[in-house]
């Protein structure tokens, strides 16, 4: 999950498709199978949150 993190970290920070400029809202690349800069930033916060709660069940489970 971590390593999932931080690939999706690097493709945002490098930006290929210059979402930033182009395509920055949801919904604003109907027409291409590439993402837009905010729905990459939702799915960082998604694993972000994700592997919080599983360190968070780990350190309760004494697994940490």
């Amino acid at each position: 999950m971590a390593a999932k993190l931080d690939k999706k970290r690097a493709q945002l920070y490098a930006d290929q498709h210059d979402l930033y400029n182009n395509h920055y809202h949801i919904g604003s690349n109907p027409d291409s199978k590439i993402a837009t800069f905010e729905g990459h930033v939702d799915q960082i916060i998604a694993l972000q949150r994700g592997l919080d709660r599983a360190i968070k069940e780990a350190k309760d489970a004494g697994c940490l």
